[in-house]
């Protein structure tokens, strides 16, 4: 009996915090991969401690980014694989058992040629789908494709404050020259735009031209924006609002390969801490 009250006590504790609408953390870190994208999350300074959830398996990490002005409470995890399910899901479970104020997701992407270089600091102002659509037969008898995508948009107000950093040259020059490893000779630059989720790696810049002909300013693809804004734009109340910061590693053609792929999280990792602490 004293058991069965503990545990009533503890569901109804449980529901009317659940019924208060404050937030509960100012942000929530999501990241797609471990290594190397939440390896350079947690290699930033804070205080990291890892902990469980209730009966939750996933790991997750608080820890406190400060400086002499503010502090933000952070809680920091990683999908267990690639995907929109996947982040969607982990996501979803980030809202409603630690209530962010905002939701970022760091690391890396493949870029669009022509429009970034690699390690380029890329700031999804809208993602969707790419394979959102309908299956088709062409007049030719061939088979094609025809998309119907439902655009999800970066907050307006956090736009304009990454677009501040677009003249920071200096500051990313001094970022770029941070990294002790393997980095490409290319300037380091932020770009802002479109970058579509697709549910599989792309290996083929024909696929990539597909995918830009349907959205002429797209500057990236990857595997999980969408999942994370869906679930952010979607989810439980009080609504974080949600923000992504992926940094360019390949072009998704057959020269794809993985010499940037820490630099680029790196890059990705110390801008989402930098515009924390200054922007928020």
């Amino acid at each position: 009996m004293k058991n069965l009250l503990f545990h009533l006590i503890k569901v109804r504790s449980e529901f009317l915090q659940r019924d208060n609408l404050d937030y509960d953390y100012d942000i929530a870190i999501i990241t797609a991969l471990h290594d190397p994208e939440l390896t350079q999350v947690l290699a930033l300074d804070g205080k990291w401690e890892e902990f469980k959830f209730g009966n939750d398996a996933t790991r997750y990490y608080r820890g406190v980014f400060r400086n002499e002005n503010k502090s933000f409470k952070i809680v920091a995890t990683s999908s267990p694989q690639m995907g929109m399910v996947a982040s969607s899901t982990l996501c979803m479970k980030l809202i409603h058992n630690f209530r962010p104020k905002y939701i970022f997701m760091p690391g890396i992407a493949a870029g669009v040629k022509g429009e970034v270089n690699y390690g380029d600091i890329l700031i999804a102002d809208q993602t969707y789908d790419g394979t959102s659509g309908k299956i088709i037969t062409k007049e030719s008898g061939e088979k094609g494709f025809s998309p119907n995508p439902t655009p999800l948009s970066l907050d307006a107000d956090l736009k304009e404050k990454v677009r501040t950093y677009e003249s920071k040259t200096r500051y990313f020059f001094e970022l770029k020259e941070k990294w002790q490893g393997n980095k490409p000779e290319t300037d380091l630059k932020i770009k802002v735009g479109p970058v579509v989720s697709v549910p599989y790696v792309i290996q083929n810049a024909d696929e990539l031209i597909n995918l830009k002909d349907h959205q002429r300013k797209l500057i990236g693809l990857e595997m999980e924006i969408f999942g994370v804004f869906y679930s952010a734009n979607n989810g439980f109340n009080p609504k974080p609002k949600p923000m992504a910061i992926k940094s360019v590693c390949d072009f998704g053609d057959k020269e794809k390969a993985d010499n940037y792929q820490k630099y680029a999280a790196f890059t990705s990792a110390q801008f989402m801490y930098d515009f924390i602490l200054n922007e928020l």
